[in-house]
């Protein structure tokens, strides 16, 4: 897997919400651009929106996840389009598994009129480092919105990197896990957390000051898919700079699987059949996006009018569609 440099810069801290800083085309002074657009093996672009100091992943069923240690705007930034935060709905803190944890950084917010995307599956064990002669170290594709690299590669006292500016933009880059998931804590939170380490290989990718709230994915061979497997939460830079990009910074990623239950209890239930936006109506919107897709064969998804699972759209789901046109969810 091709390998990304991200800028995500804290001393062991709440990423405040960082833009990656992706390692490669070291004589620019911009990340390469292949890593500011959607990657050719896509695992969840449009589920990435920039919103306050950081930004927050589309789980599905119009909910989203963010870190505690930032406040969302008021309406969150995605690749498909802004969406308001549901302010009818108190936001809620997910917990540790174990009495006396503490409370780990992670948030989950509901957005109004979600776009129309399935819900992201969620990895149901923690990614590892591996271990010397055996088992590889997990890769990881990253996504976020923070500060960009503004340099070309350049010395900054004895290290290596890249410096960023305050301008944000999304971009995804690649890394390894270089520490296995502990309880962490950080910035009065204390999180199931694994790390990356920000090496001199082309396409890696280390987070910075904004980067907070990015999507981590790792890709299941059994499932044969892309699942979210982790959110930016902070870093550790060698020289306490959050805005530059320093070989030997380290990137901290919530354990999503270690919350995945509870992630499940908010987005997971049955979705009302024919509804392929997710609106919890089945109307005319279901019908253009079954009728524009009419025909897809072998990779279609729900939000594509796939309402059988069988990866069509064919007359079976139109069928779908008509038996439930007007319901609602209760």
């Amino acid at each position: 897997m091709a390998r990304a440099v991200l800028v995500l810069a804290l001393a062991m801290a709440p990423a405040t919400a960082f833009a990656l800083a992706v390692h490669g085309d070291t004589e620019s002074t911009c990340n390469p651009p292949a890593h500011t657009q959607r990657p050719d093996d896509d695992p969840g672009w449009d589920y990435v929106g920039q919103t306050g100091a950081g930004a927050a992943v589309y789980l599905g069923n119009g909910y989203i996840l963010a870190p505690r240690h930032f406040t969302p705007n008021s309406s969150v930034n995605f690749p498909v389009g802004s969406f308001a935060l549901d302010t009818t709905f108190p936001a809620v803190n997910l917990a540790n598994p174990n009495p006396g944890e503490g409370a780990p950084d992670l948030r989950v917010f509901r957005i109004l009129d979600p776009p129309a995307l399935a819900p992201l599956p969620i990895a149901e064990t923690s990614p590892t480092a591996g271990e010397p002669g055996g088992a590889p170290a997990t890769d990881l594709l990253l996504i976020a919105c923070g500060r960009t690299r503004n340099t070309p590669l350049q010395p900054f006292n004895d290290r290596y990197g890249y410096g960023t500016s305050i301008a944000r933009r999304r971009v995804w880059g690649v890394n390894t896990v270089s520490l296995d998931s502990s309880l962490t804590t950080m910035g009065g939170h204390a999180t199931y957390a694994f790390r990356s380490s920000f090496e001199a290989r082309t396409g890696e990718a280390q987070a910075v000051d904004k980067d907070s709230g990015g999507g981590v994915f790792v890709f299941n061979g059994d499932q044969d898919r892309w699942e979210l497997a982790g959110m930016i939460i902070g870093a550790v830079p060698y020289d306490g700079n959050l805005t530059r990009a320093l070989f030997g910074n380290q990137v901290i990623m919530a354990d999503l699987s270690v919350y995945r239950d509870q992630l499940l209890s908010f987005f997971s239930q049955p979705p009302l059949a024919g509804d392929a936006d997710g609106d919890g109506d089945v109307d005319l919107d279901d019908f253009v996006a079954i009728k524009n897709h009419f025909g897809t064969a072998g990779n279609a998804t729900w939000a594509d009018g796939d309402f059988d699972g069988d990866g069509d759209v064919d007359l079976d789901d139109f069928v779908i569609l008509k038996n439930n046109f007007g319901a609602s969810a209760p």
